[in-house]
């Protein structure tokens, strides 16, 4: 179904996609704001060694060339001058998310029950879930009341702090093997244990 166009205009200035084919794809630059980002930077006013500044009077006269907003030009030119950047890193000590594959996990587990352990895949549906059997996921949010790990299927499992063994601390982006331990086929997961 995918988003509608308001939706993805609302949300594209928040987007960040590096090596792709637009470079201004992994700047803060809202994709409206594209056309006066390339003059801007034909101009050479998106220069690093001045670090995207730009004097007062230069702004007003600028962006009404370009017809854009003076706060919006002075967005532009700062954005420019700085290398793309993930927003997410330095975020709280907070790691981007760790994305794997079913080659990341392909020995068998060695926890209780001694099934094999399924790989984190996002082509693991709900249906191929087995309550007993070993997952490996990744931690995707912590709460006061445990975690929500990510097993490669639309929903993420709990895990309760009831279920966690004492004196795990998870992290967000921490690989982890659970045990499924209740599911609710149309939601997904529920109950997973460490």
């Amino acid at each position: 179904k995918g988003i509608g166009k308001k939706c993805f205009e609302q949300a594209a200035g928040f987007l960040r996609i590096f090596g792709g084919p637009e470079p201004l794809d992994a700047t803060p630059i809202h994709p409206e704001s594209y056309d006066a980002a390339r003059r801007t930077r034909s101009m050479g006013l998106a220069d690093a060694s001045k670090g995207g500044l730009i004097s007062r009077g230069k702004a007003e006269a600028l962006s009404k060339e370009l017809g854009v907003g003076e706060a919006t030009l002075r967005d532009i030119v700062e954005a420019l001058a700085r290398p793309p950047q993930d927003p997410r890193e330095g975020l709280l000590g907070v790691p981007p998310p760790v994305f794997l594959t079913a080659s990341d996990f392909d020995q068998p587990s060695g926890g209780k029950g001694g099934g094999a352990v399924r790989a984190a895949s996002r082509s693991l549906r709900v249906d191929d879930l087995q309550i007993g059997e070993v997952y490996k996921g990744v931690v995707r949010n912590v709460v006061p009341f445990g975690a929500f790990v990510d097993i490669g299927v639309q929903n993420d499992g709990l895990v309760h702090t009831s279920n966690t063994p004492r004196g795990c601390t998870l992290q967000v982006g921490m690989p982890v093997e659970v045990r499924l331990l209740s599911l609710d086929i149309p939601k997904g997961p529920g109950k997973v244990r460490l």
